[in-house]
């Protein structure tokens, strides 16, 4: 996969960005979710109190499964009674809502959870009658500290050059380090256990909770030596996590295809794609019809593929019914849609020591993916 590796995608605009990169520390990437067009920390209210609590999150340092996982044990409750709406990451100062079902818990449970833990606090709190699930949020909100700028105007003669779009790829934080979840991922649709294992045994996972079955893992291949100790090895990873690593090496294919549709002018919609348009926030939304932003599918086994993903999976090895990862069904991956391209909304830039910009992209969109655009010199 070494091919299509984050720094080789093509670029929208061949216009030379404006040089430099983010600045080390946490504290220079700030995100913070925002709900019905609200950033969440300056929401009042949510809806009506209910069964659930619901809060803003904050962490510094440390992946949303393993904040979760944190909270939970402190409040002696299992980590499948939260919520959230995305995954936040580790290297970087977020703040998002989670839910949570009361039950018997009360508020002061979880405001007490502040003077016991490190590096996450609960910063909000409200009761609520629905809980927070996938898909909520509006967008994110981010706040990047630069260093090393050559020319910061450059950000603004890109976004006239693209009509404020930026490629929606998937950030190289969603693939694990050295880009081993997709491997890994393609290993498993291919029913390559061995390969997946080794794979995942020899990656640099930074959920400390993966961390811990990749010791399971380890174990039981040391102590077992039947034919199918791998595809049993498998099975010791949590499904939630099983179906993480599937969906990098789906997040792998969609960047495959748009770096080819860029590089080749075809960012028009094709047979068995679809369009979308700007929600009532003037984000780019795959679920509001309209004809704006050509959206392809995520491939998954419900999929109907274009010619050029077609092409793709050919070359990959990989046929749509292998998605229904029949030994795991429950991590099988039915497909969705993703707009090929999204908008770059409330750009700000100021200048203390360090460059700061400020931006906000619809949800599922990557600052990552947005700043290589707006950042990098070389042009592919």
């Amino acid at each position: 996969m070494s091919d299509i590796m984050f720094d080789k995608l093509s670029h929208l605009s061949k216009l030379k960005g404006c040089g430099g990169k983010r600045k080390d520390g946490n504290e220079c990437f700030i995100v913070e979710e925002i709900f019905d067009g609200t950033p969440i920390n300056k929401l009042k209210r949510l809806d009506e109190a209910g069964d659930y609590f619901t809060f803003i999150l904050y962490k510094n340092g440390v992946t949303t499964l393993d904040a979760v996982r944190m909270l939970a044990k402190s409040l002696g409750i299992k980590p499948e009674r939260f919520s959230v709406a995305g995954q936040k990451d580790k290297n970087a100062v977020t703040f998002q809502l989670v839910s949570c079902r009361k039950d018997s818990l009360t508020k002061e449970d979880f405001i007490g959870v502040n003077s016991k833990l490190r590096r996450i606090r609960i910063v909000k709190i409200w009761e609520t009658k629905n809980r927070i699930a996938t898909g909520f949020l509006t967008g994110n909100k981010f706040q990047i500290t630069l260093q090393d700028v050559e020319d910061i105007d450059r950000i603004y003669e890109i976004l006239k050059d693209t009509n404020g779009f930026v490629p929606n790829y998937f950030g190289p934080q969603r693939f694990g380090s050295r880009f081993s979840n997709a491997e890994i991922g393609k290993r498993i649709l291919l029913k390559d256990y061995e390969g997946a294992v080794n794979g995942l045994l020899a990656s640099e996972n930074e959920s400390t909770e993966l961390g811990y079955y990749e010791n399971r893992i380890s174990e039981y291949i040391r102590a077992n030596n039947d034919k199918e100790r791998f595809k049993k090895a498998v099975k010791l990873i949590p499904s939630k996590i099983l179906k993480i690593i599937i969906e990098a090496y789906q997040s792998y294919l969609f960047n495959l295809e748009l770096s080819y549709r860029i590089k080749n002018k075809l960012l028009d919609p094709i047979e068995n794609d679809k369009t979308c348009d700007f929600n009532k926030y003037g984000y780019v939304d795959v679920d509001v019809g309209g004809n704006k932003v050509t959206c392809i599918q995520i491939i998954g086994y419900d999929s109907r593929p274009n010619e050029i993903a077609l092409d793709i999976l050919w070359k990959e090895g990989i046929e749509i019914g292998d998605f229904k990862v029949r030994d795991f069904p429950e991590v099988g991956c039915r497909g969705s849609w993703r707009p090929l391209l999204v908008n770059v909304k409330d750009l700000n830039i100021s200048k203390d020591k360090d460059y700061v910009l400020e931006f906000n992209l619809t949800k599922g969109a990557y600052a990552t993916s947005a700043l290589r655009e707006l950042l990098d010199v070389k042009r592919i």
